[in-house]
């Protein structure tokens, strides 16, 4: 046993260039498998941390303008830590473009606020001396400031209530109630950066009309209590005033992008970690499996001696046990570093401070599963390699110094300028299991890093055509809803060929038993430019029905006739559903209804939130003449929709992007330690030829024909594995984000092209280290 105990050791330093590409197999798994699952849970927890360093308030109601003597008291509530009242006014600000942007202007007091405090970025908060003078100062949001290029000092043309006044900024600042970059969710299309935020301070407001008035509660409750009964409360005291919305901090816009993101970055993990796993065990069964293989004579002559079978497994497993613990440290300190890669690179979009979470669960879930990986490639390398008898293993199968000098034979060629060439495939061939594998295990990775690039192609492109069948070229939102003779009088009609109007709004639907917060769409029936393409069920009925059309991608547990409820500022209406979509979606959680029953449960009887128009062949000229009305908040173009598409791809991506980046890293080191394998399995046959006289040329000419050879077909067989991985993938991901259609483009195939200018690298550093040997040690070892 103490002999089995030296040859373990021995083996192990004897067979580093495998081992070290077992350890890098593991610790690569582990450290991706914990960092990607870590990242996630950073991502949650710093913006937790956030709301908690900022103080997001836990409810927010927003209710019609009421002066301090008409809202209710709250305070006498138990649970209710803190109010904070203020008061929210549309308005819009003209861009360095031209262009205007529509904005929020936040009233505050300023004065020992302990809800949503803001952070300053840049500039100084408005001091207590801007306050009591009413100077005309604002805090701008950062989107603000990275979108639109606003900066400390700039002095703004704000537009509110139809008048027009000059704003100076004076500081950056970062917003709990703004985490991600805010995006107007009125517009038929949300995109980040459409709404500007503006805070400033309440003496305007009380200057103007003598007294400040409120329309946004927000309260912050105590831990202890359950937050439902405390909504409840707050619900029964608001009873005499109208409130416009009810908005839990769960349900959000920030909160929904955050838990959307988080879910299907979980959701899509195992397609990607499923796929990868495969790749790596296959390398930690290339690499064990030729382990067994070289010691196949001296196994032979132990089961010679009388070593049973099992005792020679227990040796296998004791090296596989020390690979695994190395390869486990290495991954567990590799995780670290891969947690902050792929948490900025899931945060870059937000662009807010990181307080990145270690979890060691997520590290002994990663070793875990790499336990299963080296068992099972142990288990089935070592039945292979034991198939044989004692005598058949002493005897050996494998290739003879006898048969390596081959110089010979290619003498008689007419031409001896391709024996480089000649040499490597009798090389591959003689070992064509591992050949295969080397071949297999490079395509792979390369075929899993193309289909990455394939998924992100189809979203893109599925989301770009997503408008494709409606026959609108221009959406118009207004300012406020108005109504169909509004339209007429205000609406230019040198650009209009023809327009349709809708309606936008927000309400909680109840799909089973849980609420949401969702926007309410409402279109006419039988619409010309919004076509639905409902894949189950009918469109509505009537143009007053009380029916609804949801999008299953959205609500995954969806069944014709089921009941849905939707609460708005008027009361609770049940509807019945009547047709499932599954479109992309690329806002909020949003639900269709008929037009005349919108404008009824929305309270906008008669009115239009907005129009889709198909316009001349001159967009730009009907946008700019369509800016000039002042009831219009935003113009968005078709052609435009496709850099709104960018912004959403990215946060969709993010995700997808931190295993592409993985694998990215993974496909190198797969090249180079299966063609590196391969080489170090003719390290004999090189010696030979290094005593005959070969140049550092000859011997590059050989490696980089290998390589190439191994490479190229490696990078052929990942063409059609990459498409059938890209189907998958696509196919999975339609269940997570929206029905995906798949799009092959060749750039996609650029990252396996790229990988060619490795070859003659792999193929020059075992070059260089065969033309290092000691050749006579080398040479009488080979022929002793």
């Amino acid at each position: 046993m103490k002999a089995l105990t030296h040859k373990t050791w021995r083996d192990v330093k004897q067979m580093k260039l495998r081992g070290v590409a077992v350890v890098l197999a593991i610790a690569f798994w582990v450290g991706g498998y914990s960092a990607y699952y870590m990242s996630l849970d950073s991502f949650r927890h710093s913006y937790a941390k956030i709301s908690e360093e900022l103080n997001l308030a836990d409810l927010q109601v927003f209710i019609q303008p009421s002066t301090e003597e008409e809202l209710p008291v709250f305070e006498d509530i138990p649970g209710i830590k803190a109010i904070q009242k203020r008061l929210f006014s549309k308005g819009s600000v003209e861009l360095k473009s031209g262009k205007n942007l529509s904005v929020f202007i936040v009233y505050d007091e300023f004065r020992g606020t302990s809800i949503n405090t803001l952070r300053i970025l840049q500039g100084k908060n408005l001091t207590e001396e801007n306050i009591s003078s009413g100077s005309l100062s604002v805090l701008i949001d950062r989107t603000m400031h990275s979108f639109h290029d606003f900066q400390v000092g700039d002095r703004l043309n704000l537009t509110a209530k139809g008048q027009e006044i000059k704003v100076e900024v004076q500081g950056v600042v970062l917003s709990p109630e703004f985490i991600f970059p805010t995006g107007d969710p009125n517009l038929i299309v949300l995109a980040k950066g459409s709404l500007g935020i503006l805070f400033a301070s309440m003496e305007p407001i009380r200057n103007f009309f003598g007294y400040p008035l409120y329309n946004s509660l927000s309260f912050v409750f105590d831990k202890n209590y359950a937050v439902e009964e405390l909504e409840e409360k707050v619900k029964e005291r608001l009873s005499g005033i109208r409130v416009e919305s009810f908005i839990p901090r769960r349900d959000s816009l920030d909160y929904q992008n955050l838990s959307y993101s988080v879910e299907n970055g979980r959701k899509f993990a195992p397609i990607a970690l499923s796929i990868m796993g495969m790749v790596i065990s296959i390398l930690i069964f290339i690499n064990l499996y030729r382990m067994m293989e070289e010691k196949k004579t001296e196994t032979g002559v132990l089961y010679a001696l009388g070593i049973r079978r099992r005792i020679l497994l227990r040796h296998n497993l004791t090296i596989v046990l020390f690979y695994l613990l190395l390869g486990s440290f290495v991954g567990a300190c590799l995780s670290i570093p891969l947690n902050h890669v792929f948490t900025k690179n899931i945060l870059n979009q937000v662009d807010v401070p990181i307080y990145h979470l270690y979890p060691l669960r997520f590290i002994m879930e990663g070793i875990f599963i790499g336990v299963i990986f080296c068992l099972l490639s142990c288990f089935l390398a070592f039945f292979i390699t034991q198939r044989s008898t004692p005598m058949a293993a002493i005897k050996g199968k494998g290739p003879t110094v006898k048969a390596l000098p081959v110089w010979a034979a290619f003498r008689n060629l007419k031409s001896d300028k391709l024996y480089f060439l000649l040499y490597a495939l009798r090389g591959l061939l003689r070992r064509p299991n591992l050949a295969f594998f080397s071949i297999l295990s490079i395509g792979l990775a390369l075929a899993l890093t193309v289909s990455f690039n394939i998924l992100t192609s189809s979203i893109h492109q599925t989301m770009i055509h997503f408008f494709e069948r409606d026959p609108w070229n221009l959406a118009v939102d207004f300012t406020q809803p108005v109504s169909q003779m509004r339209i007429e009088e205000e609406m230019p009609p040198d650009i209009t060929v023809s327009y349709e109007g809708y309606l936008k709004g927000f309400g909680v639907i109840e799909v089973s038993g849980k609420k949401s917060f969702a926007q309410v769409i409402g279109y006419q029936e039988g619409s010309r430019m919004r076509k639905q393409a409902v894949v189950e069920g009918a469109d509505f009925s009537g143009a007053s029905a009380f029916e609804i059309i949801l999008n299953r991608n959205l609500w995954p547990s969806l069944r014709i006739g089921q009941q849905i409820t939707i609460e708005t500022t008027q009361g609770a209406y049940p509807l019945t559903l009547v047709g499932i979509v599954e479109e992309v979606n690329i806002a909020s959680k949003y639900a269709y209804l008929p037009l005349g029953t919108a404008q009824k449960i929305l309270g906008e009887e008669g009115k239009y939130s907005g129009i889709w128009v198909v316009t001349g062949e001159n967009t730009e000229a009907a946008k700019k003449n369509l800016y000039r009305n002042e009831r219009v908040a935003n113009v968005t173009l078709k052609k435009d929709i496709t850099a709104i598409v960018d912004q959403h791809i990215k946060s969709i991506n993010a995700g997808i992007r931190s295993m592409l980046l993985l694998v990215m890293i993974l496909a190198p080191i797969f090249l180079f330690t299966s063609v590196g394998l391969n080489i170090h399995e003719r390290e004999r046959d090189f010696i030979i030829f290094r005593s005959m006289g070969f140049e550092v040329k000859k011997v590059w000419r050989i490696l980089l024909a290998e390589v190439m050879i191994i490479g190229s077909l490696g990078t052929l067989i990942s063409i059609p594995l990459a498409i059938l991985l890209g189907l998958l993938q696509n196919r999975l991901g339609s269940a997570i984000f929206f029905n995906i259609t798949t799009y092959i483009r060749p750039q996609d195939y650029s990252y396996a092209i790229t990988c060619y200018v490795l070859f003659p690298l792999v193929a020059w550093i075992f070059t260089r280290r065969i033309m290092g040997m000691n050749l006579v040690e080398k040479l009488g070892r080979t022929i002793g």
